[in-house]
């Protein structure tokens, strides 16, 4: 659920970028390279990390697969969970695995959402009590309508970091954003899944 207002082009986890959703490097979706259904607006982060992967006809048959956000909702399959994301079914939890969706970066960034939205709804409650206490007849009435002003200041200062999360050239958290740990590889993630799988 990165967006563009928190990587910006030149962003050290990179920009927005075409992801093709079918990867163009696998020989039976080249036809598919320049067909615009086929092509996504993902960050580089989530593209570089995906490649060229597609699950194998083991996997699908097991319902493990990347869900297509133009075809179905991802809501169905993914759970946001404070700074995790969870999977409610196979697809979810092969997409979590393949796309590093619980990275350390993704953490971070959905941490310093929910700190701003917190932020934001502190000071909009109380300019909410000072706009109720109204001015009329109030013995300090100009330190009332500084503070209301100052509120209302600091609270447009913080809602352009607040959802929708659009239209930003640079990012601000990714700069203490920890390093990334080292990764399974491919074929050991794939393992792990389908071992869990057959548990079940």
């Amino acid at each position: 659920m990165a967006t563009e207002r928190e990587v910006g082009p030149g962003d050290e986890h990179g920009g927005f970028e075409i992801e093709h959703f079918k990867p163009q490097g696998d020989r039976r979706f080249a036809r598919l390279r320049c067909f615009y259904p086929n092509l996504l607006w993902a960050c580089n982060e989530c593209n570089s990390v995906k490649g060229d992967v597609w699950p194998v006809a083991q996997e699908i048959a097991l319902g493990m697969y990347f869900v297509d956000p133009c075809a179905e909702p991802l809501g169905k399959h993914l759970e946001i969970r404070g700074d995790a994301v969870k999977a409610l079914t196979p697809a979810g939890e092969y997409m979590i695995d393949e796309i590093a969706l619980n990275s350390e970066v993704h953490k971070h960034r959905r941490q310093r959402r929910s700190s701003i939205l917190g932020q934001i709804a502190r000071l909009e409650a109380m300019a909410d009590i000072y706009r109720a206490r109204g001015f009329e007849g109030a013995v300090n009435k100009a330190d009332l309508e500084a503070t209301l002003t100052q509120l209302e200041r600091a609270i447009a200062d913080l809602k352009p970091s607040e959802p929708p999360w659009d239209a930003v050239a640079t990012c601000a958290c990714s700069l203490n954003a920890p390093k990334k740990a080292k990764k399974l590889t491919r074929r050991e993630r794939r393992q792990m899944r389908l071992a869990r799988h057959r548990k079940r």
